[in-house]
């Protein structure tokens, strides 16, 4: 699999929410309200399941921090197919788009 688009690591975490949003609005992911589903991967993450969230003016989905302090999210389309997320990958973060 190839990602949609990379950033390092190293950079900054605020650059990751904005290519996230382009790439998740692009992809269908978010609804013209501004909603979608979302799952954080974090230790426990599972027993959660899929959140129904709604982007706002404040949303920073770089606030998703595994339990190594590394972004990584999966956000689903409300109607469930399309998906865009976040992994950490090696070097990079990549920015992972699928169609269902």
């Amino acid at each position: 699999m190839e990602p949609s688009a990379t950033l390092p690591l190293k950079g900054e975490l605020g650059e990751v929410h904005q290519l996230w949003l382009d790439h998740a609005r692009r992809a269908g992911v978010i609804g013209e309200d501004g909603t979608f589903l979302l799952t954080a991967v974090v230790t426990g993450s599972a027993a959660v399941g899929w959140v129904r969230v709604r982007l706002t003016e404040t949303a920073d989905v770089s606030r998703l921090l595994d339990d190594q302090g590394r972004i990584e999210f999966i956000a689903r389309s409300s109607s469930g197919g399309h998906i865009c997320g976040v992994t950490a990958e090696e070097y990079d973060y990549w920015v992972v788009t699928l169609s269902l």
